[in-house]
């Protein structure tokens, strides 16, 4: 087994630090009334988007890309080689709920029901991209199980 490269590494970690924030933020607004959290929802949101993207750019690093670029330049990669190489998975209609996650991070705009549907697709994206990952970089299946109970 080679050693990984760190940069590869710190991407996973940082994956895991945004997934850990959007769960300890999300806990503690669940039993709070969609309305009365929003502002929570949206750091939450915000969080969820940050881990899609770190592990998108640890694919794109171990398939030798260097300059990652902009979240549109991933994007790009994710639905030109990534879609092609898994065309079964659905990715890039997952990526359309991350981004709106992302969107409710910069327009406060999101209504709770697209909430939690982003959240449980975003949840299935970053299943799939984490799937991905050699077995010694994945994140354990507990760290975004949570999404799929978003309600």
């Amino acid at each position: 087994m080679t050693t990984p490269n760190p940069v590869v590494q710190d991407y996973v970690r940082s994956a895991q630090f945004h997934l850990n924030n959007a769960f300890g933020m999300y806990m503690q607004v669940r039993e709070q009334q969609y309305e009365s959290a929003f502002v929570e929802l949206a750091y939450t949101a915000s969080q969820i988007w940050d881990t899609g993207i770190d592990l998108l750019s640890t694919i794109m690093l171990l398939d030798g890309l260097t300059g990652l670029g902009t979240s549109t330049s991933r994007y790009n990669y994710l639905r030109y080689t990534l879609n092609n190489r898994y065309p079964d998975i659905g990715l890039r209609t997952d990526w359309r709920y991350l981004a709106s996650l992302h969107g409710f991070q910069h327009n406060l705009d999101l209504p709770e029901p697209r909430f939690v549907e982003a959240c449980h697709q975003s949840g299935e994206l970053i299943f799939n991209l984490n799937g991905m990952l050699p077995e010694y970089l994945r994140l354990a299946d507990e760290n975004y199980r949570w999404l799929r109970d978003v309600s």
